[in-house]
């Protein structure tokens, strides 16, 4: 989904937010894997659209969102849609991969991938971690990866991570495995398969997978083990990084997700003072 008409693009996370500038707003988990357009109407004011319904006014100073009062028909049927909790999907349409894309555009949008990551890979705060230069910071975060795709999409390289991953579908289809996931880590990991740090690409999700079962082996032989709730609450943790690439203590606050278990008041009586390294530890044992 595109806004041309809009100054960006800017995509739901898992928990119900939108996230730039370090600043992170609430929405509704309703749209979690939505791009939603953004206009700016003034100094740290956004109008925020969903396909052709504008939805409401964000003030980034007090992180604030303010509903229009009037949004036509489209606004009653997203309201709707809210109203009954049901997910409006249209990522998974997009993300089916035809083996039918011409070879010569499939290597064409290959090699336009391979010459941004080249010509941008100093410049990029993601693209310096996933090479690993000597002076990135230590770990991924959702706004840098969401700048990375930012910069994809912009001239001259007018690149989706969609169509790149069909791209390399077309040209070593035996080397990808699964549909894209939909989310930003979808870019995490065609840029980890582009630099050849993986000899396969497949959605961050099934990587997570069997990376957090290992880890958990890994903790048994440590002589820790955790209860049923502690392994649905490390279980949420594992899902969130996998659309968010990144969690943070703040998240155990906010994301409804974690709030229906309890909130950190139950994180922190389930883990006590390991939580925040606990945290730390999961996102370098399944993101990193």
């Amino acid at each position: 989904m595109s806004y041309p008409l809009h100054a960006r693009d800017v995509l739901v996370t898992a928990c119900g937010r939108i996230c730039m500038y370090r600043k992170r707003i609430n929405v509704s988990t309703v749209l979690a894997g939505q791009r939603l357009g953004r206009k700016d109407v003034d100094e740290g004011i956004w109008l925020v659209s969903f396909i052709s319904c504008d939805l409401a006014f964000v003030d980034l100073e007090q992180k604030t969102l303010l509903p229009l009062g009037k949004v036509g028909a489209a606004g009653l049927m997203l309201a709707r849609f809210i109203a009954s909790d049901i997910r409006i999907d249209t990522i998974s349409t997009d993300a089916v991969v035809s083996s039918g894309w011409d070879e010569k555009k499939a290597a064409d949008t290959v090699e336009r991938f391979r010459r941004f990551l080249e010509e941008r890979r100093d410049e990029l705060v993601a693209l310096q971690i996933l090479y690993r230069l000597p002076y990135a910071q230590r770990r991924l975060t959702y706004e840098a990866v969401d700048d990375l795709k930012e910069a994809l999409k912009r001239p001259p390289w007018l690149l989706e991570p969609v169509d790149v991953w069909r791209a390399y579908k077309r040209l070593s289809s035996e080397k990808v495995r699964g549909n894209p996931a939909g989310t930003l880590a979808d870019i995490v990991m065609l840029v980890r398969y582009a630099i050849g740090e993986t000899e396969a690409l497949e959605p961050l999700p099934s990587v997570i997978a069997g990376r957090f079962n290992l880890w958990l082996g890994r903790e048994e032989k440590a002589g820790r083990s955790y209860t049923e709730e502690q392994k649905a609450w490390l279980t949420a943790i594992r899902d969130h990084l996998a659309v968010n690439v990144e969690i943070r203590p703040e998240d155990i606050v906010d994301a409804p997700d974690f709030s229906a278990r309890g909130g950190v008041v139950r994180a922190r009586a389930l883990f006590g003072t390991r939580l925040p390294a606990l945290l730390d530890e999961l996102t370098d044992a399944l993101v990193a």
